[in-house]
């Protein structure tokens, strides 16, 4: 749990202001703040330092020295945010489907079941693509749209709970990520972490992927590649190698030491 000291910083940290309470709307609040003050990146990576699923070691990278990090760091710390305002939270490993139709991906994701008081919600901070920007009610067949993109949770039977974003012009369903109704604890997510940092056919070891979500807008820096998503137009740039420390600042604020 964090002290109150913790939470204060980290509520700083994400330029939280308001009223707090252990419903579905602060939920959102939460995540909505998150998204938009902390980068997804996998810079640890690719630099050869390894990571940890430790939740007070993640506080110390992400929150005092302003860096951002890949899923098992945000939504771990994002977890123990939340349990020590009150909220009851569950991690479930996930599999990230996203572009993959067909495939079924080793489990490289973490999710949040939160239970609020006016229901139960999945929350994540923790994706590298634009995704959900408020925590969505954990109930199938209920449409939900976030301001961006609507969303709805289905059931299959290999892969269990399953997000689907909806095509915003045929409505056609899209996996988005999966996940089993099994608890994990943070230290359960040290293999699978290992897996994203080690494995040669792991994608989180091969570029950079950077990437946050504004209120309106979504910047992402993939490779050499920067992309901005905004009123449904994507723009993309090359970035030149000379030029990477200061994407990573001005878009992303990132600044490493």
């Amino acid at each position: 749990m964090f002290s109150d000291k913790n939470i204060e910083k980290y509520l700083e940290r994400i330029l939280y202001s308001g009223a707090i309470s252990l419903s579905g709307e602060t939920l959102s609040r939460l995540q909505k703040a998150h998204l938009a003050a902390i980068p997804y990146e996998n810079l640890d990576i690719l630099n050869g330092i390894a990571l940890s699923v430790d939740p007070r070691i993640v506080y110390k990278k992400v929150i005092e020295n302003q860096r951002g990090g890949f899923c098992f760091e945000l939504n771990g710390i994002f977890f123990e945010l939340l349990e020590s305002l009150g909220f009851k939270v569950t991690s479930y490993l996930s599999r990230f489907l996203f572009n993959r139709p067909e495939d079924l991906p080793v489990p490289t994701h973490r999710v949040l079941k939160v239970e609020c008081t006016d229901g139960v919600f999945i929350a994540d901070v923790g994706t590298f693509v634009d995704s959900p920007r408020m925590a969505l009610r954990f109930e199938k067949g209920l449409v939900q749209n976030d301001g961006f993109r609507s969303y709805v949770y289905g059931e299959d039977p290999v892969l269990g709970q399953v997000l689907y974003q909806l095509d915003p012009e045929t409505g056609e369903r899209q996996r988005f990520y999966s996940f089993m109704e099994y608890p994990f604890a943070h230290g359960d997510f040290a293999a699978p972490s290992f897996y994203t940092e080690k494995h040669p056919d792991s994608r989180f070891a091969k570029e950079p992927m950077v990437s946050i979500k504004a209120e309106e807008e979504y910047f992402a820096l993939y490779g050499n590649k920067l992309i901005r998503i905004k009123d449904g137009i994507t723009d993309k740039q090359i970035v030149e190698k000379v030029d990477f420390e200061s994407v990573l600042a001005g878009y992303f604020h990132i600044r490493l030491k």
